[in-house]
C-alpha cells in the first residue's frame, strides 16, 4: 500500500518532500544544505532561502502576509520539516516547528550539540513531540532521512506516528 504523501520517482525510490526552516540570517546556509538534500534524492519544497534577505523580513503587513501564507502552504506539501536552531535568531522557524507538529507533519529539529554531561540540551519544550526527532547535524538529518526513505519505513513512522526519537547524544 503507497501512503498518499509518498512520492516516486521514475526508477520507484520513495522521494521525500523537505521543507528547511532556519534562521533568515543564514539562508545562504541554508541554500548549500538544499543542495546536499536535492543531491541525496529530496525534494526541497521550501524556497524562503532562496534569496539572501539581508535587509531580514519586510516590515509592511502586506508582503508579511505573502511570504507567511507561501511558507506555510509549502510546509502543508512537505513530508517532513527539517528545522535548524543551531546559528543566527530562529524566531520564526519555533513557529515553523509547531505550525508543522500541528498539521501532524513530522521535523527532524537541528540543536546545538555540547559534550557537558550536566548541560540540559533542550531549547524548547516541543522537542519533546512524539513527531520529533532531535539530531545535531545536517549529516545527522540526512542520514535519519535515509533511514526512513523507503516505503515500509515511511509507513511504519506514518503508522505509529511518530519518528525515532534522537538520543541523548
Amino acid at each position: 500500500m503507497r501512503l498518499p504523501w509518498t512520492v516516486r520517482t521514475r526508477e520507484g525510490a520513495v522521494q521525500t518532500r523537505v521543507y528547511l526552516a532556519a534562521a533568515i540570517g543564514v539562508a545562504r546556509e541554508v541554500r548549500a544544505t538544499a543542495v546536499r538534500m536535492t543531491g541525496a534524492g529530496h525534494q526541497v519544497v521550501s524556497t524562503w532561502h532562496n534569496d539572501d534577505h539581508d535587509d531580514g523580513d519586510p516590515a509592511e503587513d502586506v508582503p508579511r502576509l505573502i511570504i507567511m501564507a507561501t511558507n506555510a502552504l509549502q510546509m502543508l506539501r512537505a513530508h517532513i520539516l527539517i528545522a535548524d536552531t543551531r546559528h543566527g535568531m530562529p524566531c520564526a522557524t519555533y513557529s515553523e516547528i509547531g505550525f508543522s507538529l500541528g498539521a501532524c507533519v513530522p521535523v527532524i529539529w537541528i540543536q546545538p550539540f555540547t559534550p557537558r554531561a550536566d548541560y540540559v540540551r533542550h531549547t524548547n519544550i516541543f522537542d519533546a513531540h512524539p513527531l520529533v526527532a532531535v539530531v545535531h547535524s545536517v549529516d545527522d538529518a540526512l542520514e535519519l532521512l535515509a533511514s526512513i526513505d523507503n516505503e515500509d519505513e515511511v509507513q511504519s513512522v506514518k503508522l505509529r506516528g511518530m519518528l525515532v526519537k534522537g538520543g541523548d547524544s
